[in-house]
């Protein structure tokens, strides 16, 4: 199982702030967790789900790059919606 779903993220739940910063689309989530998770530190994600605002801590887990960095990762994508994409699936 991935970070995300260790940490009780949902399918279905919408991101609407990492670390206390707001995220206005997926688009957002993946720069903002290498910049929130870069000393390896659990990210705060706040999630609406059923008319709720809920806040789980996700440990990412560092994926080693060709170039000898690393990537951050939780084990999340976009879901295709018509407000396109908060939503995370696994």
């Amino acid at each position: 199982d991935s970070p995300a779903a260790r940490a009780g993220l949902a399918a279905g739940d919408r991101i609407v702030a990492m670390g206390g910063m707001p995220v206005e689309g997926f688009e957002a989530v993946p720069p903002l967790l290498q910049e929130l998770a870069a000393g390896g530190d659990a990210v705060a994600f706040t999630v609406a789900r059923g008319g709720e605002r809920i806040e789980l801590m996700v440990q990412p887990e560092a994926s080693a790059q060709a170039d000898g960095s690393r990537r951050w990762l939780v084990g999340i994508e976009p879901v295709e919606t018509p407000q396109q994409a908060l939503v995370a699936k696994f």
